[in-house]
């Protein structure tokens, strides 16, 4: 009987006719195989590698063989190990740097007083009322029915959306003056001349009133006689108005700045660089700083330091961002036109999800991956479009700020159009659509939604089901925001009127 024996030190006759031995390294190699396995020589009949009969070939050279196969093996088992050790380690590191958010910072300075915007009821100190931005003027419904109680004349335009405190109203206008003028009769308290036209609002607390100017400064006046008590150079022109909170002036100007001025003293508190203009005023809420820019990303900073908490690309920031809860609405233009986004502002950045999204987004484009989902902290988005018969459809461009009463977001654009979209899903309530454009900024009193057109006329709307409740032509063309306080409606004109209705 025939013993049997080890694989490792013989072959059978059947596969050492189907082996060929590499004669410049002594390989064994399959039949099949045209070049040497080790030293990758061709092997071929001709020449120094032949194919070997059974009878010259020893047990070594299988034994061999099969050693080189199991190092073979046994290195790819250990390359597998070292790959997905590093992986691990990788993902464990992204994962502690995003818990613990580590940003280098320089020395962080802490304002010197806790001064905000005032948040009397019945003043107006800033972009649509209040840090948040909501446009919410009272919960009486509003109508004109008296008309003109005085007018107030400027020697220029004026762009202006105006702002309240304690019975007075605060204006800019195009010939380079800042005024404060009695809210009972429209006479002038006082007046400053500055360098450059006034296009912005102006943001009051209670002592100052801080204005942000095109020559690039930011002014603080005494708000009851004029007098300048600080100036601070940003660098860069600014087109945005700024907010005040916990002691800190809030802004962003056209040389890529978001930044933080001690509202006390005017010394800089930190700043952060974009990559482009920043020119809406930004939100902000608890220790968050939110703004958009003209780079096409909206931005989460902390308030005290300017560390960066999250970026997220949407397209250029068109307006104010409003807040509700912990969530920002605000609209970003896209090359589609307009977009109303709903987004959370406690979110932080995820280290290298910027990369991973952008990748997937451009496999999906090439049909080699699923639709990725929104990401982390992204509730919706609503395209701004206007139908036009048949298969047209033309986009939309948001110019002004968005109004809410915490259930509904209502946003206009330039195009005429109207709407009142669901904060919860960003549903559509209803729309109405008028023949003139609009810049200005809506406001809520009531059950009313206040809407100045360009050309003058104002519509008094339903909020609930955007029926038309009343109707008033000024006859003058508007590009700034109207303000509603104590019943009375300011209007400001490019023809360099103030108006005050009720």
């Amino acid at each position: 009987m025939q013993n049997k024996v080890n694989m490792e030190d013989t072959i059978s006759n059947e596969n050492l006719k189907n082996r060929i031995i590499c004669k410049a390294c002594n390989t064994g190699n399959d039949a099949s195989a045209t070049r040497c396995r080790k030293c990758w020589g061709r092997l071929t009949q001709k020449g120094f590698n032949t194919i070997v009969e059974p009878e010259l070939v020893s047990s070594s050279y299988e034994t061999q063989y099969l050693n080189d196969y199991r190092k073979t093996i046994a290195n790819r088992a250990m390359i597998k190990w070292v790959l997905g050790l590093t992986i691990t380690l990788f993902l464990i590191l992204a994962w502690i740097i995003n818990v613990f958010q580590f940003n280098v910072n320089i020395e962080t300075i802490s304002p010197s007083s806790k001064v905000s915007n005032s948040q009397d009821i019945n003043d107006w100190p800033m972009v649509q009322k209040n840090n948040h931005h909501t446009g919410l003027a009272s919960e009486n419904d509003f109508s004109i029915s008296e008309g003109v109680k005085w007018k107030f004349t400027t020697t220029d335009f004026i762009h202006t959306t105006p702002t309240i405190v304690e019975n007075t109203i605060y204006i800019g206008t195009g010939d380079n003056k800042i005024i404060a003028l009695n809210t009972n009769n429209g006479n002038v308290i006082w007046e400053n001349t500055v360098n450059s036209p006034v296009d912005v609002s102006l943001s009051l607390t209670k002592d100052i009133a801080y204005a942000s100017l095109r020559d690039g400064r930011i002014l603080a006046l005494d708000r009851k006689n004029g007098k300048e008590i600080w100036s601070y150079d940003t660098g860069e022109a600014i087109f945005g108005s700024v907010t005040i909170h916990n002691g800190a002036v809030y802004g962003g100007n056209t040389g890529k700045r978001i930044f933080s001025i001690d509202a006390k003293t005017g010394e800089l508190l930190w700043d952060y660089f974009t990559e482009s203009w920043v020119i809406t005023a930004p939100a902000v809420k608890d220790n968050v700083v939110a703004v958009g820019s003209d780079d096409s990303y909206f931005y989460l900073l902390n308030a005290q330091n300017g560390n960066l908490r999250y970026k997220l690309r949407l397209g250029s920031g068109e307006n104010t961002p409003t807040i509700i809860d912990d969530t920002a609405y605000f609209t970003t233009a896209t090359r589609f036109g307009s977009r109303l986004n709903s987004f959370n502002i406690q979110r932080k950045n995820v280290r290298f999800a910027q990369g991973f999204i952008r990748w997937w987004f451009q496999l999906y484009a090439w049909n080699m991956a699923s639709k990725p989902a929104n990401p982390i902290g992204y509730n919706w988005g609503v395209e701004l479009r206007r139908e036009t018969g048949g298969f047209q459809i033309r986009n939309e461009q948001v110019r002004s700020n968005l109004a809410t009463d915490g259930e509904y977001i209502y946003v206009n654009t330039f195009e005429g159009n109207i709407r009142s979209i669901d904060i919860k899903n960003g549903d559509t309530l209803w729309k109405i659509s008028k023949s003139a454009n609009i810049q200005s900024s809506p406001i809520l009193s009531g059950s009313t939604l206040v809407q100045l057109m360009n050309n003058g006329t104002i519509y008094g709307i339903n909020k609930n089901d955007g029926s038309i409740i009343w109707e008033y032509m000024l006859n003058e063309e508007v590009y700034g925001s109207a303000i509603l306080v104590n019943d009375t409606l300011y209007v400001p004109t490019v023809e360099g009127n103030l108006y005050a209705l009720g």
